[in-house]
C-alpha cells in the first residue's frame, strides 16, 4: 500500500512538472517582434521611393531580414527576397503588394519618395 502510495505520488509530481513547464512557456512566448516588423516594413517602403540605381542596399536588407515572428509578414518578406534574387518581377510584386497589405494593417506601412 505505500509503494502504491509512492508511485501515485510521483506520477502526480510527474504532472505538475509538466504542466508547470507548459504555463511557463505559454506565458513568455515572444510574440510578433515589433522592431523587427517596423524595420522589415520600412526597407520595403524605402525600396520602392528608392531612386534608380541605388536599390542595391534595400535589396541586401531585405535578403538579410530578420524574422519578425510574424508569420504573414516573414513569409511575405522571403517571397520577396527569392523574387529579387531570382529577377522574378511578377513573383517580387506579388510579395510587395503581401509585405504592404500586412504593414497597413500593423500601422507601419509608409511610402518614402
Amino acid at each position: 500500500m505505500v509503494a502504491m502510495s509512492a508511485v501515485r505520488v510521483g506520477r502526480a509530481l510527474a504532472l505538475f512538472g509538466v504542466a508547470g513547464v507548459l504555463v511557463t512557456a505559454s506565458c513568455t512566448s515572444a510574440g510578433p517582434d515589433h522592431a523587427v516588423e517596423r524595420r522589415n516594413c520600412e526597407t520595403v517602403g524605402r525600396l520602392l521611393g528608392a531612386p534608380p540605381g541605388s536599390e542595391g542596399i534595400w535589396i541586401r536588407q531585405i535578403s538579410k531580414a530578420g524574422k519578425s515572428g510574424n508569420d504573414a509578414l516573414d513569409a511575405a518578406m522571403r517571397s520577396l527576397a527569392a523574387g529579387l534574387d531570382r529577377n522574378d518581377a511578377t513573383r517580387a510584386n506579388a510579395a510587395i503588394t503581401r509585405v504592404r497589405t500586412v504593414c497597413e494593417s500593423l500601422g507601419l506601412w509608409q511610402a518614402y519618395h
